[in-house]
């Protein structure tokens, strides 16, 4: 009994080890590892202070490099800061300190056009005077870890800006620089009037203040003139509604370098009522295209290289109607007629025969509509309606042997018929005028975006109201990014600014009681800019006002800014510059040049391959802006980037007299 109550016992003393040593299996193997936590937590805590203060240590040696000399913190690369003498130095590679890796990774810049650093080189632009500087501390023990820090370094404390245009505050800008065939006019529009660069728009007067006409003529007999075509050296009248006048006027222009031009009129047409006319120069021949209201002869062609014209083909449009306007493109001539019709054909070189190439009946919504007036672009026939829901519409005639309807390719503008249209030499906008409205919010001149054929929309639009509920007739476009239209009552003669920038602002205009004006058409000849007007004045039937501002008139021009000179070496790192190519045949490019100031200037562009024959540009239209890197170095000999004496260069270049490019300002970032 004893012995198996001590038996007992012992078994019992047994298990109780064994659940204590269970217990301590489960327990202390946590209160280990939060021991062993704890104690390695301090000891990181106790690296990552250390690492922190080596990492401010760090950036400071880098910073006192940057102080040193921008080029002791290029090129690229990884580095390691080491005293040398008195001064701090990168030496290539990272090093080991009291247990830690010290590196300081220097890496380029890139900018897009607004100056907004880029993570990647597309599409940015490398920004020479900037350097992205990351620091890294590491460390392997208690365990692997690290830390970093980005700074951006610049080539000195700050990058400056020195913006050139009209007037600005600190220097003269644009008005001291060199300009050939550019000229410098106030800023209008969007943007603030500080002044812009153009190219010269020729004349000695200014579009925005026309004066009297230079020159009023009195053709002979008393028709009502209704078409008028200038070209250099001519001017081509045609009369109708009246058997007062002669069909067609013949008349020289001798427009001097100065003073009030010579009109003659050399001979006359007679035979028709001439609805509306057209001009074209072939090489040595003039011929001008007539639209009448004869039957069997709709349209009448004359050679005028005499000063008697002679007819040298007429056409009969199928049935019985009269031609309301005439255009011809090439050798394709396009006549919109009284019947709904609009009609193709194509002419011999000498202008003796002529082939059908198609025609179309014009609609609008299932209605038939006769076009007022027809301008040619491009193959593609713009018409001012004779429709109070539509009023310009355009037919497709690319393909050479039909005319195509376009189903979207027509707008409403207005309440009232279209009556005047002239269109955009790349044929993406129209400008039109329609007749006189009295209904609130409906407007009289029109800027159309005609980009898309089949989604047209209106740009901007301007109200006669203001000049006496003008009534026009007429359009067209000249120099200087401006608009003229014409017509009857109120301000007869309207001139608008801005169209190159899709606004409609009131800039002039002539006001002549009772005086009723039918056609506008404007020239560029010898250096100076004039509009032609045909009057009802049976006394002054043909009128010429001269136009502006100034500078004689160019396609090409060139500008060449000021020096800007630094007392020390500077680094000219980018540039922005805001412009308006208003179609894509007008440009402006951009050069730069940078060297000690004792040397002739060497102009380059972002090409290293080709320095002195590449430009920095751009290939949108409209108001937008040209951006880039200033070359660094020595690309070239003559040009050194930094260096005390810097210049720069604008190309500006047009294909369309009436589209002009524009430099409104340019700010270049700096280093000094």
């Amino acid at each position: 009994m004893a012995r198996s109550s001590i038996l007992n016992k012992k078994g019992q003393s047994l298990i109780e080890l064994l659940m204590v040593i269970a217990l301590a299996g489960l327990l202390l193997p946590p209160i280990f590892t939060g021991f062993m936590s704890s104690r390695d937590g301090k000891a990181q805590q106790k690296q990552r202070l250390l690492a922190t203060s080596l990492m401010k240590q760090t950036q400071e040696e880098t910073r006192n490099i940057r102080e040193r000399g921008w080029s002791y913190l290029v090129p690229t690369g990884t580095y390691h800061p080491e005293l040398s003498g008195s001064s701090w130095s990168l030496v290539a590679g990272a090093a080991s300190t009291n247990g830690f890796t010290q590196q300081v990774v220097v890496d380029d810049v890139y900018r897009d056009v607004n100056g907004t650093i880029v993570l990647f080189p597309t599409p940015g632009v490398l920004d020479p005077s900037t350097k992205k500087v990351t620091t890294t501390i590491s460390w392997l023990t208690p365990r692997p870890s690290s830390i970093d820090h980005v700074t951006y370094m610049t080539r000195f404390r700050d990058n400056l800006p020195l913006t050139e245009t009209k007037n600005t505050a600190d220097i003269q800008g644009f008005l001291a620089g060199t300009q050939q065939s550019t000229f410098v006019k106030a800023t209008t529009g969007t943007f603030a009037d500080d002044g812009e660069l153009t190219l010269g728009a020729g004349g000695s007067s200014d579009w925005c203040a026309p004066t009297e006409p230079l020159v009023t003529k009195d053709l002979s007999g008393s028709g009502v003139a209704k078409g008028i075509v200038a070209s250099p050296g001519r001017a081509f009248v045609g009369t109708g509604e009246n058997a007062s006048g002669q069909s067609f006027y013949n008349i020289s222009v001798n427009i001097p370098s100065s003073g009030a031009p010579v009109v003659n009129e050399l001979g006359t047409y007679d035979g028709y009522k001439t609805n509306d006319i057209y001009g074209q120069t072939i090489e040595s021949n003039y011929f001008a295209y007539l639209a009448t209201d004869t039957n069997s002869s709709e349209v009448i062609i004359l050679k005028t290289n005499t000063s008697t014209p002679v007819k040298t083909l007429e056409i009969n449009l199928p049935g019985n109607t009269d031609a309301n306007s005439i255009f011809v493109e090439g050798d394709m001539l396009y006549v919109s007629a009284a019947d709904s019709n609009l009609y193709r054909y194509q002419l011999s070189s000498d202008r003796t025969s002529a082939i059908a190439k198609g025609s179309i009946t014009l609609k609008i919504n299932n209605n038939n509509v006769s076009g007022n007036k027809i301008f040619v672009v491009n193959s593609y026939v713009f018409i001012a309606v004779n429709s109070t829901s539509h009023q310009l519409k355009i037919i497709d005639g690319t393909d050479q042997l039909t005319l195509k309807d376009i189903t979207n390719g027509q707008i409403q503008l207005s309440d009232k018929a279209g009556v005047g249209v002239f269109a955009r030499s790349d044929s993406n906008r129209a400008y039109v005028v329609t007749a006189v409205s009295t209904t609130s919010g409906k407007n009289e001149f029109f800027i159309v975006d005609t980009t898309n054929k089949d989604s047209l929309s209106i740009k901007a639009q301007y109200d006669t109201v203001a000049n006496g509920n003008m009534d026009p007739k007429a359009v067209t476009l000249v120099t200087g990014n401006k608009a003229i239209f014409v017509g009857y009552d109120g301000d007869q003669y309207i001139v608008l600014k801005d169209i190159d920038k899709d606004e409609a602002n009131f800039c002039g205009k002539i006001s002549v009681s009772g005086l009723k004006i039918n056609g506008v058409s404007s020239i560029i000849e010898n250096g100076r800019t004039f509009s032609y007007i045909i009057t009802e004045d049976s006394a002054k039937e043909l009128q010429m006002i001269e136009g502006g501002p100034g500078g004689s008139f160019a396609t090409e021009g060139t500008f060449t800014s000021q020096v800007h000179s630094f007392s020390f070496p500077t680094a000219f790192n980018r540039f922005t510059a805001s412009v308006n190519q208003p179609i894509s045949g007008s440009s402006v490019e951009l050069q730069v040049a940078i060297n000690d100031c004792s040397s002739s200037y060497v102009f380059i562009g972002p090409d290293p391959g080709s320095p002195t024959s590449s430009f920095f540009k751009t290939t949108n239209t409209g108001v937008t802006t040209i951006g880039g890197a200033v070359p660094f170095g020595s690309p070239i000999a003559g040009f050194n980037n930094p260096d005390r004496c810097f210049k720069y260069r604008a190309i500006l270049k047009t294909t369309d007299p009436n589209q002009a490019p524009t430099l409104y300002d340019i700010t270049f970032n700096y280093s000094p």
